[in-house]
């Protein structure tokens, strides 16, 4: 299925996911869940077959944020 749509599209859904799990961080809530992460791996891998560039998601320092948004307020 990816295979039919262009580079761009490809690469700003991807965009798409890494700033919806980081605006998640940054609101200390969590919307967006497994699914979006199997999608982003496998736009991801999609775009490193047609050599092309993404910013990686950092899944671990998105969830570190949430963590420590999740902690009482002094």
């Amino acid at each position: 299925m990816l295979e039919n749509l262009s580079d761009h599209h490809i690469v700003r859904m991807y965009e798409n996911i890494r700033d919806q799990v980081q605006a998640d961080a940054i609101a200390g809530i969590r919307l967006v869940g497994e699914p979006a992460r199997q999608r982003a791996e496998e736009l991801r891998r999609e775009i490193e077959r047609r050599g092309l560039f993404c910013t990686p998601i950092d899944w671990i320092s998105m969830r570190q944020r949430q963590l420590t948004a999740d902690l009482p307020k002094p």
